[in-house]
């Protein structure tokens, strides 16, 4: 067997470079700590049976206290909660984490990769890596999502979620290659699943809209095969949007309701306007985008691009992210200056990042066919090497340098390591506690960090939860899971 040498080389590259990317992240994660709902999903409501208790609490929350992270994330949240196996023993939730985020965001990178792939009819190697890497690099530099990335019952709902979105889409597209019968299935299971999540019902069905009906309408399978997938991702959906617990839910916050014109408006304003902010404030990932860009006049594709297509993925793009944001914005009352979750914007972040690179490939393809380009491989470097060091040295000078994810989490190594031993003592004087004692901690507080998920705790003194509850704050779900009658931690 003869060894490729620019093969063996190519892959440590990237090897390096993801290493780069992602290192830094699972010392973050090492140091996570229990959450609100990981406490929430982790207390024993009906039965010590794990599936019985998972079953019960699928229901209860569908009638009482539904979120539009869906029916399938509740199971997963309760059924292999890490607090439920390793009880949070040292860095047990860390390390659990690290695994389910390297799974999870292998599948995502995956995803998209076969996404490229199969709509532009790209041949694995060189040109795919690269488009790949930077596209990851993208996601990875500009924000950390600590609600997603070290919340357990964060993951469930929005990584995960993630995950079966895109991979519903990357299954479609390899289908109208393939015409498989298995790659048809495999898209309708995963696209149902990703629609028992609400977040992912506009992105799932308008892409699938899009692909089907508008890119490939003149050629594939007859009018029912079409359709049956798409009024399966809307009968996963509606079963979502018609709970009973989505308006109790809503009503737990006792606002006055600003009109859905007024709620459409803000969104589309946030959606747009973060997506705008990130190229103006982090000047790498317009780095990013015009390689990707240049990529594409590079190499191009064999598939016919057309400029109107490019137009409708951008819409569907933003589209797609208005339409898992507004249920967030219109069910919490949020305004136009108001704070969002992280966890938000993680979605509305990956789906806008991710389809706005494939759509600057798909100029690039198109600028390469339009007016026939041919690009040298010197000229390609050159530019690139152009727009690295005047991005670069727009990003040292502007000191923005120090908001790329990976150099901060260094910088704040330090505090990542305090902020996980303050809250584990504050977490074993809790254990330690008698059986129904009421706690009380006071303590000096530590500098917050944003690579941290904390525990939660506050100083609010709630009665317990009764058994019609079923769900509370993080100091009243903690108190019954570690069979204490109240929790209260003072911080100065």
């Amino acid at each position: 067997m003869r060894f490729n040498k620019s093969r063996i080389i190519s892959f440590f590259v990237f090897f390096i470079g993801y290493a780069l990317l992602f290192l830094p992240f699972v010392f973050s994660v090492y140091y996570t700590m229990p959450a609100n709902d990981d406490y929430a999903w982790a207390l024993k409501w009906w039965s010590d049976n794990r599936f019985i208790e998972t079953f019960e609490r699928v229901r209860w929350n569908y009638m009482n206290c539904y979120g539009n992270s869906g029916l399938l994330a509740i199971v997963i949240q309760v059924l292999i909660n890490p607090l439920y196996l390793f009880d949070n023993a040292g860095h047990s939730m860390g390390i659990y984490m690290i695994v389910a985020d390297v799974i999870i965001f292998s599948g995502i990178i995956l995803s998209f990769r076969k996404i490229y792939q199969n709509l532009f009819e790209i041949e694995a190697g060189l040109q795919l890596n690269l488009i790949t890497f930077f596209t990851t690099a993208i996601l990875a530099t500009t924000y950390y999502y600590n609600d997603v990335y070290n919340w357990w019952s964060g993951m469930p709902g929005y990584s995960f979620g993630m995950l079966l979105g895109l991979a519903t889409i990357a299954k479609l597209t390899k289908y109208f290659n393939t015409k498989k019968t298995k790659d048809y299935v495999a898209m309708i299971i995963l696209g149902v699943l990703a629609c028992t999540n609400m977040m992912f019902d506009v992105f799932v069905g308008a892409t699938y809209v899009l692909l089907v009906f508008v890119f490939n309408k003149a050629k594939g399978d007859k009018l029912i095969k079409k359709v049956m997938p798409l009024v399966a991702f809307i009968i996963s959906g509606v079963i979502q949007v018609i709970a009973p617990g989505n308006y109790g839910r809503m009503d737990r916050f006792d606002l006055e309701r600003q009109g859905i014109g007024t709620s459409i408006y803000i969104t589309f304003f946030r959606v747009v306007q973060r997506f705008l902010l990130t190229l103006k404030g982090k000047p790498w990932t317009l780095l990013f985008f015009l390689i990707i860009l240049s990529l594409g006049l590079y190499y191009g594709t064999k598939k016919n691009i057309r400029l109107v297509n490019i137009i409708l993925g951008a819409f569907v793009t933003i589209f797609s992210a208005f339409g898992g944001v507004i249920l967030y914005v219109f069910g919490q009352d949020k305004g136009i200056d108001t704070e969002f979750a992280t966890r938000i914007n993680f979605f509305s972040d990956y789906i806008t990042f991710i389809g706005m690179a494939i759509v600057t490939f798909a100029i690039g393809c198109w600028i390469k066919q339009k007016f026939n380009v041919m690009l040298k491989k010197s000229v390609l470097l050159v530019a690139v090497t152009g727009i690295t060091l005047g991005l670069g040295a727009l990003t040292l000078l502007t000191g923005k340098y120090n908001e790329i994810i990976q150099i901060n989490i260094i910088q704040r190594a330090d505090v990542i390591r305090e902020s996980y031993y303050f809250w584990n003592e504050i977490i074993d004087e809790v254990i330690a506690a008698e059986d129904g004692a009421d706690v009380v901690i006071k303590r000096e507080n530590v500098d917050w960090c944003p690579y941290s998920y904390y525990t939660s705790f506050d100083d609010s003194v709630l009665p317990a939860l009764t058994e019609e509850e079923k769900y509370g704050t993080c100091n009243q779900c903690a108190s019954l899971y570690y069979d204490v009658n109240s929790i209260v931690v003072i911080l100065d």
